[in-house]
């Protein structure tokens, strides 16, 4: 026989979380008998929709499974995730437990096979460090909004929450990790006019204004790690960091074109020659020669002068 835990919330008997089907020999072979038996696991004690009308209940009357299933004997208070899960309406961990999180975060990201050797290319494209981290935090806030709508539990919306809670700080430390990538960058962008610095990664979308729901969940990292990279959200990350690294090669072209163009400027202004006083170019025209431009500077008044009047006289 097959079988699947929901843990619900023993007072407002909210789901709390679903569990995947564990199945036996028989499963999806269609055979008479086999089913699946669902268990309920109920924890902690309300929803927060519900926290603020049922309070803290030390003795929850128990209800009739909603999916008609039987209510387990196993204690009221337990949760199959960790020790951490505890009976209050507001599950958090403490300080050092969510840190561990976002840096389990962080270094997936930064070591992921397939974003590894995207991060340096947003770096050194968006030339500045502002910039890298504005256009980061905007690919993690789209890859939240992605998980949130991919989301069929609570707990895989905590996750969709808790990664864009902390897209500031994980953009921060990529881009930490890539500085070397606008150490020359930097030394070329003083001497160019700030018009020609105008790139996508500075452009703030009206769509990232949206709130994301920063409020701390009880995340527990190992749970939530699959969901963030195994499936159709990440893909879409992917598929949309290596777009902008590509299409951003021209802006790159760009950039060295207009860094040329500067010394070429800044050349001819140091070296540009001077007029030279009294000299001139005389041009004139005969019956045998139609025109004649005498390129030779003149270096006095006088030799132009006589050259004028063979010029009148012819």
């Amino acid at each position: 026989m097959c079988y699947q835990i929901t843990e619900r919330y023993a007072a407002c008997h909210c789901v709390y979380y679903i569990h995947a089907i564990n199945p036996c020999p028989s499963f999806d072979r269609h055979q008479p008998g086999q089913g699946i038996d669902k268990r309920t696991i109920f924890v902690g004690h309300a929803c927060s929709s519900h926290s603020s009308s049922y309070g803290f209940i030390d003795s929850p009357e128990k209800k009739e499974d909603a999916d008609g299933g039987h209510v387990s004997d196993d204690d009221d208070g337990a949760s199959i995730f960790t020790q951490f899960s505890a009976p209050s309406t507001n599950l958090t961990f403490p300080d050092d437990v969510k840190q561990e999180a976002s840096d389990m975060l962080f270094q997936e990201l930064l070591n992921e096979f397939s974003l590894r050797h995207l991060w340096p290319q947003i770096v050194r494209i968006s030339q500045h460090k502002d910039g890298a981290i504005k256009t980061i935090v905007r690919y993690l806030s789209r890859f939240s909004r992605d998980l949130r709508a991919h989301a069929i539990s609570r707990l895989n919306k905590d996750a969709a929450g808790f990664v864009g809670m902390s897209r500031q700080t994980v953009a921060s430390r990529i881009v930490e990790c890539h500085m070397s990538e606008l150490s020359t960058i930097d030394d070329w962008a003083s001497l160019i006019p700030n018009k020609w610095l105008s790139l996508d990664s500075y452009t703030e979308e009206i769509e990232e204004t949206e709130d994301l729901d920063t409020d701390e969940k009880n995340i527990i990292y190992d749970n939530i790690q699959q969901f963030i990279f195994e499936g159709a959200p990440f893909e879409s990350l992917l598929s949309a960091l290596r777009l902008f690294a590509s299409t951003s090669t021209e802006s790159s072209s760009e950039l060295s074109y207009s860094i040329r163009q500067s010394f070429n400027y800044l050349v001819s202004k140091h070296w540009k020659r001077h007029k030279v006083p009294h000299r001139t170019h005389v041009s004139w025209s005969c019956a045998c020669i139609p025109s004649l431009m005498d390129k030779a500077c003149m270096l006095t008044i006088g030799l132009a002068l006589w050259t004028q009047g063979l010029r009148r006289l012819s």
